[in-house]
């Protein structure tokens, strides 16, 4: 159920790029038209500003109280004046009556004014519309009183208000629209005609109104969105394909996770809280009489279809996902539930747990196990934690102080796999272990005419002369108990006795006090997965030794 809500969960996830792609369009979009707006207003206002300023010093440097009447000489004087101006058009001396009394075009044609005069924004300026009487062309007059009832005025015409400077191409299909305050037309780009009609358009059309102050003049931009949207590159094919890639990959991490990650980590943690982790237990056997004497603790994974699955398929995983520490912790408690009963009344018995390297980095972890252990029927003295020789420590003085507080609880502590792994001997001195556990891979050498002999017989000294009990794994054939035994091991587990049983097979054997006959053992090797026949133990293991 978890899964498939979190699947559904997935689903809904994934498409979010797919679906949000045209509202991230939408923002970019606007973010964009904006952008190209701001920059045509930018544009207009500059030049607006600019023409203005020139008919204002124009204007502001004529000497226009030594002109006299308009003759050749004031013509010729006026249009000395406007030479080399960029923008300005012509000068004209104005009466009260807008009659134009001189020009430097030496056109003294009249114009019509539109509307009335607007103060500009420098004191004694005047702006006003205007289109000429005698041709069909429109202006704007900046004018300044240089006596009664005369004025001195400067023409600018409207298209050089509105020169597009670049911006052609965001124009087409729309407008640019000047006005004074009030409302009078000015121009408009890309018809300088105040007659034309604003162009109709199939698609929407954006309007920006602004105010260009201290100037008294605003402007209306009237822009076709899709022409925006064509020079502005808004990419919507990149974006779309980004939001499918995405997608794509959210779909697969879906699919991956309910069918491609049905893996024993894939599953490790939701097993765990159901409580599919258990424990088997392998008897271990004392060689000198066929006792048993304790178990080592195996974990299992059964699975809710019945499938067990063992733990060299999800331990190192476990351990590199973080795993490990609740992973041991519930296996800890179910070897807790199964064992308690027995081992308080059999507290000859012990069970070996492993312990990752991890724990041997945490100072929590004796805390943990007094916490699991302490209220039960199983007492410290009987247990035993298995590191391993086969991965590095850490961190060497914490391992040893986490071995200290095992042993000060009462726990034994086993060195696993010794000679294997890194700095054996090293941890064989400094860690302060009870016992020596000799690896599988020296036992299956026994009689094969190698060094594995050799090496068990050394391992066997140094243990015994640092009062270590030694326990050898992996026993699978008869020899290999024999010869083990003359080497003075202490104690073996393998197939040879008794493959790794449920808790109840366990709890049954241990309570009939059943021994392993190592005559039976010479007799017939043991099946690998077989556990050995009940009937096959309980004699002494010295007698059948003498015969």
């Amino acid at each position: 159920m978890r899964n498939k809500w979190v699947a559904v969960c997935g689903v809904i996830l994934a498409f979010v790029p797919v679906m949000g792609a045209p509202f991230i369009l939408g923002l970019y979009r606007d973010s964009e038209i904006s952008k190209v707006t701001n920059e045509l207003v930018e544009v207009f206002q500059e030049q607006v500003s600019e023409v203005i300023q020139e008919a204002h010093n124009t204007l502001s440097s004529f000497n226009a109280t030594s002109l006299g009447p308009c003759n050749a000489i004031a013509v010729t004087t006026m249009q000395q004046h406007i030479f080399g101006r960029i923008y300005v058009e012509d000068l004209l001396v104005t009466d009260a009556a807008g009659n134009v009394l001189c020009a430097a075009s030496g056109n003294a044609q009249a114009f019509r004014a539109r509307g009335h005069p607007v103060t500009s924004d420098r004191p004694g300026f005047a702006l006003q519309a205007v289109q000429m009487s005698s041709a069909q062309f429109e202006g704007l007059i900046i004018s300044r009183e240089i006596s009664p009832g005369r004025h001195l005025n400067a023409l600018v015409l409207s298209n050089v208000l509105l020169s597009s400077r670049g911006a052609r191409d965001a124009l087409h299909n729309g407008l640019v629209l000047l006005s004074l305050v009030g409302g009078i037309d000015v121009g408009r780009f890309p018809s300088s005609r105040l007659g034309a009609p604003i162009p109709s358009a199939t698609d929407t059309m954006r309007i920006k109104d602004v105010s260009l102050k201290p100037l008294p003049l605003t402007i209306r931009l009237t822009l076709s969105e899709n022409t925006l949207i064509s020079i502005t590159q808004i990419p919507t094919m990149l974006v779309y394909a980004l939001a499918s890639l995405l997608t794509s990959v959210g779909l697969f991490l879906v699919f991956y996770m309910l069918v491609g990650s049905r893996t024993p980590l894939g599953d490790l943690e939701e097993g765990l809280l159901n409580g599919e982790i258990l424990a088997y237990y392998q008897p271990i056997i004392d060689l000198k009489n066929g006792n048993i004497v304790g178990c080592e603790a195996l974990v299992r994974w059964l699975k809710p279809d019945g499938t067990v699955i063992p733990p060299a398929q999800f331990l190192q995983q476990a351990d590199n996902s973080g795993l490990a520490i609740p992973l041991t912790i519930v296996l800890m408690r179910r070897i807790r539930d199964d064992l308690e009963d027995l081992y308080a009344n059999r507290p000859d018995l012990k069970v070996a747990i492993n312990l990752f390297p991890v724990h041997l980095n945490r100072l929590e972890t004796s805390e943990e196990i007094e916490k699991i252990f302490g209220p039960s029927g199983i007492a410290f003295e009987q247990l035993t934690f298995e590191i391993t020789e086969r991965q590095p420590l850490e961190d060497l003085d914490k391992a040893k102080q986490i071995i200290q507080d095992l042993k000060w609880l009462g726990c034994s502590v086993a060195l696993d796999d010794v000679g294997t792994g890194h700095n054996g001997l090293q941890y064989l001195m400094e860690l302060g272990v009870d016992i020596v556990k000799i690896d599988k891979l020296f036992v299956d050498g026994i009689s094969q005419g190698g060094f594995s002999e050799t090496i068990i017989e050394a391992l066997v000294r140094v243990a015994q002369n640092m009062r270590m009990k030694i326990v050898a794994e992996g026993i699978e054939h008869s020899r290999q108990a024999v010869a083990l035994r003359e080497m003075q091991i202490d104690f073996a587990q393998g197939y040879l006795f008794s493959k790794p049983l449920p808790a109840g097979a366990y709890i049954r054997l241990a309570e009939a006090g059943l021994k392993r006959s190592l005559v039976e053992a010479t007799s017939r090797p043991a099946e690998q997965g077989a556990s050995l026949p009940i009937g096959a133990l309980g004699k002494n293991v010295t007698q059948l030794h003498r015969s």
